[in-house]
């Protein structure tokens, strides 16, 4: 059997970016945002150069692996979007610590207010996930008296984490 393998693909303004890749982390948070940090080669002076990211620009990861459990056993998950929050650049190397959720976008500061009664979880979900055009997967089926936003952002997150926990359940 050939060796397990596992790669990740980067792409930056439109560019697949992987094989400037040194260290590439991912934090799968349960309570925060998920983050990636990317280490990128620049030995070439290619990110100095032409291709230097700003605080706000957009990422895309992707993991693979290969030969996983057995031959041709062959998988990816897309991890998403990430926008770039902090930028650290050394001689050779540049370092990307970016989110998941848009730091910038006026989903963080748009204030809404609304009252949901006796309604799923997945009801209210879906419901502000639609005004910000987010795909959501929910398989937890709790359904609510009554919870209101007041004076909230639409962040899902803020809105449902604190819900989700009083109930045993995982909000992702």
């Amino acid at each position: 059997m050939m060796s397990r393998r596992c790669k990740v693909k980067v792409n930056f303004r439109g560019a697949d970016i992987s094989e400037y890749v040194e260290s590439f982390t991912y934090s799968d948070n349960t309570d925060f945002t998920d983050d990636v940090s990317v280490v990128l080669s620049d030995k070439d002076r290619f990110w100095s150069n032409k291709f230097f990211p700003e605080t706000g620009d957009i990422l895309t990861a992707e993991i693979s692996v290969c030969n996983w459990n057995k031959a041709n056993d062959n998988r990816s998950i897309k991890l998403g979007s990430f926008e770039i929050d902090d930028i650290n650049y050394s001689v050779t190397k540049l370092t990307l610590n970016a989110v998941a959720v848009p730091i910038f976008s006026s989903i963080r500061d748009e204030k809404n207010y609304k009252t949901w009664e006796n309604v799923k979880l997945s009801v209210i979900a879906n419901d502000i996930a639609k005004r910000r055009i987010y795909l959501l997967f929910l398989k937890a089926i709790l359904t609510l008296s009554m919870i209101s936003q007041s004076k909230v952002t639409n962040l899902i997150y803020h809105i449902l984490r604190n819900f989700a926990k009083r109930k045993d359940s995982l909000l992702k």
